[in-house]
């Protein structure tokens, strides 16, 4: 048993799955510390009315604090957060960002009496953090569940009769829903045994309607569409979001910017390629046999100031030509021999299995609480 009292504070999803991969994240993280059978572990789900029943009643060595760095300094959150995190005698947080900086509104941080340290989930963000402050980081990488994300049926998958591009991700500018459907439209819209799955969802009411969008862009991109295109807006259960991943031929992420990039992970562990821009976190988690970097340009990252992107931050703008390079290559090589398309499976998971799953992220839990 781990002799140290651990105080984790996020909002989590509760028993169900949420639109949003910061909650489900930090669900992960939460599943790893109750592993971890530690002495006196203490959960407050900040989604919800804090229970004045549930309040800290003695000190706890360490904090670990998931929130969003906009929400923390306002006074309303404020008043509600510092009672807790008083009762601590460290406070830690978690900070995930996309882009090659951090916004000047979280200056505030680096330098701020009641944060002891910070944890991120990328190397990307650990050495920018690190520029930051003088502060301690921590790197614990988002966790990975291979015993959910279960690896495929070789043998189903050999005799395959659709090759299904799928694309998951908010509908927002930054994750690249519209690259993605103009590349598969470009490059294998004519194709009869072709489908593209567009999972989302809707994080704003400014967004335009997406299957509007949709719609729009195949018909100015495609010529002739004999491929299938369905969009899939649903909350998926972990179940069902495994099954979407294993009927899948490869993961077309086209996202602009990733602190981390949940997506890949997950259907890494599953076996899936995955074809990525190389550009943030993105790298170091997509880094395995048959997954295909694409380049990008850095410009404006536009279309996002409602999610409190300011003026002159940049995104990476995937280049179309090598995403729609990227579709056809693994088109042809899964038309030539689907058994040979998904002989670097194992691989793929292996990696994830290294990098993300259950003993290695215990092993990364146990040296930030033993040394925070």
């Amino acid at each position: 048993m781990l002799n140290k009292k651990v105080l984790f504070l996020a909002s989590l999803p509760g028993d169900s799955s949420s639109k949003d991969g910061y909650i489900n994240a930090a669900e992960g993280i939460r599943r790893v510390l109750v592993s971890l059978n530690i002495k006196d572990l203490k959960i407050i789900n900040l989604g919800l009315p804090v229970n004045p029943k549930e309040f800290p009643d003695h000190e706890y060595d360490v904090a670990y604090l998931i929130c969003n760095p906009y929400i923390f300094p306002q006074p309303t959150f404020q008043a509600h957060i510092m009672p807790i995190l008083r009762m601590a005698k460290k406070v830690y947080m978690q900070i995930v960002w996309e882009l090659n900086d951090f916004p000047v509104s979280w200056q505030w941080m680096w330098g701020y009496l009641g944060i002891d340290g910070f944890i991120t989930p990328s190397h990307f963000l650990e050495n920018m953090i690190k520029s930051k402050t003088k502060k301690p980081v921590f790197y614990i990488p988002h966790f990975i569940d291979t015993s959910v994300y279960k690896f495929i049926d070789l043998e189903k998958k050999s005799k395959e009769e659709k090759f299904t591009v799928l694309n998951i991700g908010q509908w927002t500018e930054r994750k690249g829903n519209e690259d993605a459907v103009v590349a598969f439209a470009r490059a294998l819209g004519d194709k009869p045994d072709c489908q593209l799955i567009m999972k989302y969802s809707k994080m704003s009411q400014v967004e335009i309607d997406p299957e509007a969008v949709i719609r729009s862009l195949v018909k100015r991109n495609c010529l002739i569409l004999n491929a299938d295109i369905f969009v899939n807006e649903q909350v998926n259960t972990p179940d069902e979001l495994v099954a979407l991943y294993q009927k899948t031929s490869v993961l077309l992420f086209s996202s602009r910017g990733e602190g981390f990039g949940l997506p890949p992970a997950e259907i890494m562990s599953c076996g899936i390629p995955v074809i990525y821009t190389d550009f943030s976190s993105l790298p170091e988690v997509c880094w395995a046999t048959g997954n295909i970097p694409v380049g990008f340009t850095e410009d404006e990252a536009r279309g996002m100031a409602h999610f409190g992107y300011e003026k002159g931050l940049q995104y990476a703008i995937p280049n179309m030509s090598e995403l729609i390079n990227a579709l056809e290559m693994k088109y042809a090589l899964w038309k030539e021999s689907k058994e040979k398309y998904y002989v670097d499976a194992m691989d793929r998971r292996q990696v994830i299995e290294m990098n993300y799953g259950t003993e290695s992220l215990k092993e990364k839990m146990l040296n930030f609480i033993e040394n925070a």
